[in-house]
């Protein structure tokens, strides 16, 4: 299961009543895979105060347990942007970190499956025309 998939049902699966009553879709949720940067962060600022309301935190709460001012979270909760150690910290007091990491985690591959993928030889040559011989 990649990371989209777990982020999608981490802050879907909970909150569909919750994103009804904010007047939120959840239908029309991002594909980060087609998303551009910006709309990633937005995003995830929706879904980070998603996950607040379920836990019926407010907002003031939320910014003195992260230790940021309102403006900075209600900005984050709006566009997404943010530092990433704020970013870090909100995700800790939502109870959030576990759902990263799947994160930029590097697969490793057996040697049997190295020597497998070097035993093979896919290169292939653009067909090229071949000159006339005078």
């Amino acid at each position: 299961m990649n990371l989209n998939m777990v982020l999608l049902y981490a802050f879907t699966y909970n909150f569909a009543y919750i994103a009804r009553k904010l007047g939120l879709s959840l239908i029309n949720m991002v594909d980060f895979s087609l998303a551009l940067p910006d709309e990633v962060c937005q995003e995830l600022g929706q879904r980070a105060r998603l996950r607040r309301v379920a836990l019926n935190i407010s907002v003031e709460e939320l910014a003195k347990r992260v230790g940021i001012s309102t403006n900075t979270l209600g900005n984050f909760e709006r566009t997404g942007r943010c530092t990433l150690a704020t970013f870090a910290r909100v995700l800790e007091v939502l109870n959030a970190l576990p759902d990263l990491a799947a994160v930029l985690v590097t697969h490793s591959r057996t040697i049997e499956d190295m020597r497998q993928k070097a035993s093979v030889n896919n290169k292939q040559r653009a067909y090229t025309r071949k000159k006339a011989v005078p």
